[in-house]
């Protein structure tokens, strides 16, 4: 069944919104409100367009949505406008709701042949989704802690959960999983609605607090903050599969207008809560909330679970790749021990990191630039040759390359890592001190 436009964008909010969202305000209080506001604008800019870009990209490549009729003798998908297709060619598609989900790699192996391509996109895919794993757990670990109010040390609920998602993630079909996407959005919600109603009606403004500037090195791990919040690439190629021909010629406009409504309430998210809590704003913005109130803590045990679910459908693609290079199809033990391997690296990470949700969603935002703002750029250039020899289009291309992707690489882990090893028990939310930081100290000792 087809979805409207309507039901696009709405499927498009929840796939961006997700628990990176909880970190904003912490974003802010690292980078100070000044540069957190403009690095807002300059990720949701950059991040629409290449969501366009990598939209356009599908709707090209896959055949099924291939226009098969056009006025003016043409069918391509190009125009001059990257917010809709040329009206002017009323292009008609295939509207069976049949079509098969067209993934990075395949962009990337279109626009740069199959070996090249498919080996540029799952090195930069596989990395940052690892990382997002990484960032699942250490929110697993922590929030069930505060959840048990610290009865339990999020160290032994970690080796718990590691073996529950060892058994969500030893089937071959995540389909079931699917089926908990209502739960998790009403988890969410309800989550996102109690901080935000706790910080503007529960709790004392300390708005002086507030800090305009803070160190570089907390602006650079705000720009990670920002582009794991806003990243959701992979996530609008598969709600586009089974949008209608008017929301697939117009899903410039539905991305652009979903855009704009998500960057207006992570901005009053963010400085809602950031106006409440001010320079004790945590990384895990539950942790700012009272630990005895009984709905908060149910929810949190909710969110957990959310995130626990979500867990194996983030790590899909990764367990699929290192399967159909190492592993047989009918070899199920091996399947199940190569999945419970990679979990238990994702354990490690966790481990590794400490308790450090926020600065390792800037290293998820830093592993994940090249993914978000070089690869659609580069793809939307070589199969849309036309739209992209204007000026504008070349500077714009290559500004979100630059500045993007490898500047979004390079201050994001800069920031990230400067956090975790620099802070160390002093920082709120890294108590007791993470191993990393105690590997490193030892290092400078010697």
């Amino acid at each position: 069944m087809s979805s409207s436009s309507l039901s696009v964008g709405i499927s498009i909010v929840r796939s961006v919104a997700g628990v990176g969202i909880l970190a904003m305000p912490y974003a802010l209080r690292q980078a100070g409100y000044v540069p957190a506001t403009v690095l807002f604008v300059l990720v949701w800019g950059m991040s629409t367009r290449t969501m366009i870009q990598v939209c356009q990209c599908a709707l090209a490549l896959n055949r099924s949505m291939t226009p098969f009729i056009a006025f003016d003798g043409h069918s391509s998908l190009g125009s001059t406008n990257l917010l809709s297709f040329d009206p002017k060619t009323e292009l008609i598609y295939n509207d069976d709701g049949e079509d098969d989900v067209v993934t990075i790699v395949e962009i990337c192996a279109k626009a740069f042949g199959k070996t090249r391509g498919t080996i540029f996109a799952l090195g930069a895919l596989l990395p940052a989704q690892w990382v997002v794993a990484v960032n699942y757990m250490i929110f697993l670990g922590d929030n069930t802690s505060r959840a048990f109010l610290g009865n339990i040390s999020s160290e032994s609920i970690l080796l718990c959960v590691t073996l529950v998602l060892c058994l969500l993630c030893a089937p071959r079909s995540t389909e079931a999983l699917v089926y908990t996407s209502l739960f998790g959005n009403v988890a969410f919600v309800s989550g996102f609605g109690i901080i935000l109603y706790y910080a503007l009606f529960q709790h004392s403004s300390v708005a002086q607090n507030m800090s305009a500037f803070q160190g570089i090195n907390g602006s650079f791990e705000a720009y990670g903050i920002l582009i794991f919040g806003f990243s959701a690439h992979a996530e609008a190629l598969a709600v586009l599969t089974s949008a209608s021909s008017t929301a697939r010629r117009n899903i410039g406009n539905i991305i652009l207008t979903v855009q704009t409504f998500l960057l207006a309430l992570f901005l009053i998210f963010s400085f809602s809560v950031y106006a409440a809590f001010g320079n004790a704003t945590q990384a895990i913005t539950f942790d700012n909330l009272p630990q005895s109130n009984v709905l908060i803590q149910t929810v949190r045990i909710c969110m957990t679970l959310m995130v626990a679910t979500t867990y194996p459908l983030t790590m899909a693609p990764f367990f699929q790749v290192i399967e159909e290079s190492f592993v047989d199809a009918g070899d199920t033990c091996t399947r199940i021990s190569s999945r419970s391997f990679i979990i238990f690296t994702t354990l490690a990470g966790a481990y590794l990191c400490g308790h450090s949700f926020g600065p390792v969603v800037a290293l998820g935002g830093g592993v994940g630039a090249i993914l978000v703002f070089v690869i659609p750029p580069i793809c939307h250039s070589v199969m849309f040759p036309a739209e992209n020899r204007g000026t504008w289009s070349k500077w714009a291309n290559l500004l979100t390359g630059l500045v993007g992707g490898i500047g979004g690489l390079l201050f994001s882990l800069l920031g990230g890592f400067y956090d975790i090893t620099s802070h160390g028990s002093t920082h709120p939310s890294l108590s007791p001190q993470a191993p990393l930081t105690t590997l490193l100290s030892l290092k400078n000792i010697h």
